[in-house]
């Protein structure tokens, strides 16, 4: 089983899978794995295996006086002045876990009192609530999502102040499973007089939200004789650290299972083989394309070329599914496949034959206008005509062919030309827009093996549990 101490490793592998899965799982399906994530993180506190518990309360209710009774000696000093508390004191075991030093440091308590006993649980005792000093309000606030347990402690004048019940308490209950409610002072009372506080402040707590609040009864420091009903506070926080584990292995269960369902549904589970497809794919359209382009009477070509490249991305689109495939089945291949085509520019070959051709016709014409105007030498011109007239038609069939094979060996060399620029420029336009989506992708799979491996290596290894709690 996961120990909590590894709860932070695990929930930031989880957080970083639910964070690569946005841009290739549909919406409501990150919202809610972050949801689980953040509930996780709420519910648990303290990512540690120890118990981590805070002293709460107003003015003059003891807090002080409780800290020394669950530590059996005298740690922060008790006074009459108020409010006696002007910083929160820590109590925590003389060799505590890394991350309650860092969780110490990250609130700013400085004073620390670390000793072996109970060393399962760290204490610290919190400014008064309703002081005149308002920064500590604030260091409350600052506390309570990052504990596991919080001891709100009443005394039997002011248990009905509502400033504690209005301002703070009825804004808690969405935590109210972390709390622990104690009647301190309860000395001062008749036996009769103490089940009557006892029964109005449960149900002030009830109509503040807190459905069965526990409410344990103790004498911190009473006149005469020991403090009364510790025992029975240290027992309930260990009934608290004790939940703590099976909660963290309930926890990890919802999230294993939110994150398997995010990677299903983002497919970074399933495989596509793109890169392999979409060469074979690339080289054929090209030369589909290529073709369109040196002859534009072969628009069928140019249709097969498009229609390749749209079935593969169409197909791919719809193995990966989700957001991922959504993004790939919007792309609009034939325009793409167009804007290549224009970039890349195919000139037309020009034949030579032609302009041979056309000048012997030129020379005939010539020796034709000497001939009738009887210019240098009718015979002279007659015979130049009459070579011209044979070069006509008997050298210029001989050009022709030479100039055909000469274009069609151009041609070659520019269908060739014409294929391997049309598909570097396909191959960045559409290729790398599909790999881009599926390299996204890929970082998602990757983060949720990430994940996987943190979890199981978690319960392969574990981590022992601090000293079981011993009631005293």
């Amino acid at each position: 089983m996961p120990a909590p101490s590894d709860a932070l490793a695990i929930l930031d592998a989880y957080d970083r899978l639910v964070a690569l899965c946005r841009d290739v799982a549909p919406p409501g399906t990150v919202e809610e794995a972050a949801a689980i994530g953040r509930d996780v993180r709420r519910r648990l506190g303290y990512l540690g295996d120890s118990l981590v518990v805070a002293l709460a309360g107003g003015t003059g209710s003891g807090k002080t006086s409780l800290l020394n009774a669950i530590a059996g000696r005298e740690v922060a000093p008790v006074s009459p002045r108020r409010p006696t508390t002007e910083r929160p004191v820590a109590w925590l075991p003389a060799d505590p876990e890394p991350g309650i030093v860092r969780l110490l440091d990250d609130l700013g308590i400085t004073d620390r009192v670390g000793e072996g006993h109970r060393g399962w649980l760290t204490v610290v005792d919190l400014p008064d609530l309703d002081s005149f000093v308002t920064e500590h309000a604030l260091q409350v606030d600052a506390l309570l999502s990052r504990i596991d347990a919080v001891v709100w402690v009443f005394d039997p004048e002011k248990y009905q102040d509502a400033r504690i019940h209005l301002d703070y308490l009825a804004s808690l209950v969405g935590d109210q499973h972390r709390f622990v409610f104690v009647l301190n002072q309860v000395d001062r009372l008749t036996t009769d007089e103490v089940e009557a506080v006892a029964a109005d402040l449960r149900a002030s707590l009830r109509v503040a939200g807190f459905v069965e609040p526990p409410i344990v009864l103790t004498a911190a420091d009473p006149e005469l004789g020991d403090p009364e009903g510790i025992d029975t506070l240290v027992a309930e926080l260990e009934t608290r650290w004790e939940a703590k584990t099976l909660v963290w292995r309930h926890a990890t269960t919802v999230l294993r299972r939110s994150a398997r369902a995010l990677a299903a549904a983002a497919g970074a589970d399933r495989g596509t083989g793109f890169g392999h497809r979409w060469q074979g794919t690339l080289a054929d359209a090209a030369e589909h394309l290529a073709t369109a382009c040196l002859d534009p009477g072969r628009v069928g070509d140019w249709w097969r070329g498009v229609e390749e490249i749209q079935e593969l991305v169409a197909a791919v689109a719809g193995e990966v599914g989700g957001e991922a495939g959504e993004e790939l089945a919007a792309v609009d291949v034939a325009a793409e496949v167009r804007r290549c085509v224009a970039e890349v520019g195919v000139a037309p070959i020009p034949s030579k034959a032609a302009t041979v051709t056309r000048w012997l016709r030129v020379v005939v014409a010539s020796a034709a206008l000497a001939v009738g105007l009887g210019v240098g030498g009718g015979v002279g011109w007659a015979v130049v005509g009459a070579v011209a007239v044979v070069g006509v038609w008997v050298v210029g069939p001989v050009v022709r062919s030479w100039d055909r094979r000469r274009i069609r060996d151009r041609m070659e060399e520019r269908r060739a030309e014409v294929e391997a620029r049309l598909r570097r420029r396909l191959d960045q336009e559409i290729g790398r827009r599909v790999r881009d989506v599926l390299r996204r992708r890929g970082s998602a799979l990757a983060a949720f093996t990430e994940f996987e491996l943190v979890l199981t290596r978690s319960e392969t290894a574990g981590s022992p549990p601090p000293d079981r709690p011993v009631r005293i």
